[in-house]
């Protein structure tokens, strides 16, 4: 077999979750590291980097998608995981451009990124708590 014929058998919800843990979890990490240490880019191996960035980046898809599992609207795993990657994104990416262009040093940036994180916690409970009101 060669890698045409497995890249044939792959199905839309492979690609599609491949590329949503590429865009949520592994180009975060990565980003934060060569914004904060690029000298690491340089350095690590190319498994190692795509390791430690993953491990930047994990820890807050679990968490989001903790928290939007226990909401009304996402009962479906595969539709509360897919949520789940797309607040990482957008949680990530919005603090890394704040902190890109202002600047911010490394304690600035986790707290950026705690803050957007509470918001959006904020803005899925009390949208959850409305959609749980209506009959």
């Amino acid at each position: 077999m060669s890698v045409v014929d497995e890249f044939r058998k792959l199905t839309r919800s492979d690609i599609l979750l491949s590329v949503g843990l590429f865009v949520s979890v592994i180009a975060p990490g990565f980003l934060t590291i060569f914004l904060y240490k690029p000298e690491l880019v340089a350095s690590l191996e190319t498994f190692k980097l795509i390791v430690f960035s993953g491990a930047l980046g994990l820890p807050v898809v679990v968490v989001n998608h903790l928290l939007v599992s226990q909401t009304q609207r996402f009962k479906n795993n595969s539709a509360s995981v897919g949520f789940a990657m797309f607040l990482t994104y957008i949680v990530f990416y919005s603090a890394l451009l704040v902190s890109y262009f202002w600047n911010f040093s490394f304690r600035w940036y986790l707290g950026i990124l705690m803050a957007i994180q509470m918001l959006f916690v904020g803005i899925i409970v009390i949208g959850d708590k409305n959609a749980a009101k209506k009959p």
